[in-house]
């Protein structure tokens, strides 16, 4: 694994052996020496014999895939992104050395084209500790913010595929209404430019003393309590993590149905949707959950509180080992579970 990203401590926290046979930035190497480097890895896994090749993104395939050819060891892969499933679905060579494929909704499975016999789709199972979270948050009474003004959150990476562009013409929409708002963005672009180009978008459209930038934040629990909606407009989000963070924390959210995001939305009855990519639908999401707020979010904290009972991690866990299990063995596994009844 690649050093000083973020799992490695975790596991080092759990106590659990790791190694890093990665550079932190592997683009960075030359061919050369990326070439040297996969064939240390090579040895490695040679000399270590294990059951499993666990690939937890598919740019790591290529590689994983010789290996398992070389060696004779199975692969179970993830897929977790869009553009990971369109890439996967266009190398057929790479599927044969794989075993199963995770996928985290419904929606990426059904955009990767691969054997229904490898396909599994598994949402993320939630720790005991985050219901635990959410059922006191949605036993605090939380009445609408005593402040005029009606406070609208996104959270998450700027960019045009998050929805952000899109809550710049329903921001216009619900001004144009009448609603008194204002709008709180955490987080960043991918690059100081894309940040900037979106401050540059909200001082074009006449809303820069409406919006408020936060930047990138570690203390959610503070950001999404300053908030009385969170708005996660994406266009085509694979599951909607920031859905599970509103729901931790008892904030009600206005979703976009499309997507893993829609797909989650459904399944659990959770949160007010609207038709994605449509500006005037998402505003009048947002009217509606400003004038019956307290019934609103009622519903949404009584449907946070389901969700993750039914998203339960020892169940998760289970479904991942019984696909473990069945690639260790060198067959091919189709597991669903997208939470329980």
């Amino acid at each position: 694994m690649p050093a000083g990203q973020g799992f490695d401590r975790l596991l080092e926290q759990r106590g659990i052996d790791c190694e890093y046979r990665m550079p932190s930035r592997p683009a960075e190497w030359s061919r050369a020496r990326k070439a040297w480097g996969y064939l240390r890895i090579l040895g490695r896994i040679r000399t270590l014999r294990p059951d499993l090749i666990y690939v937890n993104q598919t740019g790591s395939l290529p590689a994983a895939s010789v290996y398992s050819r070389v060696l004779r060891i199975p692969i179970v892969c993830q897929v977790q992104t869009l553009e990971d499933a369109r890439w996967l679905s266009d190398r057929k060579h790479l599927q044969r050395s794989v075993q199963a494929f995770i996928c985290n909704s419904q929606y990426i499975a059904d955009q990767t084209r691969i054997e229904p016999a490898k396909k599994c789709v598994l949402y993320q199972g939630m720790p005991e500790a985050r219901l635990q979270r959410a059922v006191e948050n949605a036993r605090q009474l939380r009445e609408k913010r005593s402040a005029s003004s009606f406070t609208i959150g996104i959270l998450g990476r700027i960019a045009i595929s998050k929805g952000h562009y899109l809550l710049l013409d329903a921001a216009n929409h619900l001004l144009a209404n009448g609603v008194d708002c204002r709008f709180v963005v955490i987080g960043e672009g991918l690059t100081p430019a894309d940040t900037q180009a979106y401050r540059d978008a909200v001082q074009r459209a006449g809303l820069a003393d409406r919006f408020e930038f936060r930047g990138y934040q570690t203390d959610l629990e503070f950001e999404l309590g300053r908030l009385d909606v969170l708005a996660i407009p994406s266009i085509a989000e694979p599951l909607g993590r920031v859905l599970f963070d509103a729901a931790e924390h008892a904030i009600p959210v206005v979703v976009a149905d499309s997507g893993g995001l829609g797909e989650v939305a459904k399944r659990f009855s959770i949160g007010v949707c609207f038709h994605a990519e449509d500006a005037k639908s998402l505003a009048t999401a947002l009217m509606q959950t400003e004038s019956d707020y307290d019934q609103i979010a009622d519903r949404f904290r009584a449907a946070a509180v389901d969700m993750f009972r039914r998203l339960s991690n020892k169940s998760y866990i289970d479904a991942v080992e019984r696909i473990l299990q069945s690639a260790s063995s060198q067959k091919s596994a189709a597991v669903t579970w997208i939470g329980g009844a």
